[in-house]
C-alpha cells in the first residue's frame, strides 16, 4: 500500500514521486494498492488499475487540521486506517505493508520480488532512522491492524477532546530538545 496526496511541506517535486512511484509500480509480482488524491490522481487513476481515492472524510476528520495537526500528521496517523481499509479489501493476505512511493530512487528489475518473510511473524514493523519511527516503512499482519486503528483513533480523539498538542509533535519536540 502507498499514497500520492498533495501536502504542503513536501521534500520533493511531484515529477519525482511520480518517477519513484513508476519504479515501485514496474515491480509485476508485487501486489500494490495506491491511494491517490489532488492533483495527481486523475493521471495515477488511468495509469494504474489499483488506484483508489484518497478517502478525504472516511479516515480522521479533516477538522483536525483546524485545530493544530498538520496535513502530513494527519496523513501519517491515516496510514494504519489505509492499511486496514486495504487488508479489509484483501483478506486473502495475512501481511499488509506500507510503503512510501518514493521508497524506491532508482530502477528495480520488474520481475523482483521482495522478500518480507522476516518480518512476517506476529509483530508489526516499523522503519527506523537517526531521529526515531519512520512510518515510511510498516508491516503488520492483517489481524492487528483493527486493533491498532482503534487505537490511533482514541488517541487522535482523545488529544482533540483534550485541546492538547497532538503527540507527535510533542515527541518531536522532546526528542529535539534533547539533543
Amino acid at each position: 500500500v502507498s499514497a500520492f496526496i498533495d501536502l504542503q511541506d513536501v521534500r520533493r517535486p511531484a515529477g519525482d514521486y511520480l518517477l519513484r512511484f513508476s519504479f515501485l509500480k514496474a515491480m509485476t509480482r508485487l501486489p500494490l494498492m495506491l491511494y491517490t488524491g489532488g492533483e495527481a490522481e486523475r493521471r495515477l487513476c488511468a495509469a494504474f488499475p489499483n488506484t483508489h481515492a484518497y478517502p478525504d472524510n472516511a479516515l480522521l476528520p479533516r477538522a483536525l487540521l483546524s485545530e493544530g495537526i498538520t496535513p502530513t500528521r494527519l496523513f501519517q496517523r491515516n496510514k494504519l486506517l489505509l492499511l486496514e481499509r486495504a487488508a479489509a479489501a484483501c483478506p486473502s493476505y495475512p501481511y499488509v505493508a506500507w510503503l512510501d512511493m518514493d521508497a524506491l530512487p532508482h530502477p528495480v528489475c520488474p520481475e523482483a520480488l521482495p522478500d518480507f518473510s522476516a518480518l512476517t511473524d506476529d509483530r508489526v514493523h516499523i522503519g527506523w532512522t537517526d531521529d526515531g519511527p519512520d512510518t515510511s516503512l510498516i508491516v503488520a499482519p492483517a489481524r492487528l491492524l483493527p486493533p491498532l486503528a482503534r487505537e490511533v483513533r482514541a488517541v487522535t480523539q482523545l488529544d482533540s477532546a483534550m485541546k492538547r498538542s497532538f503527540s507527535e509533535r510533542r515527541n518531536h519536540d522532546m526528542r529535539v530538545n534533547r539533543k
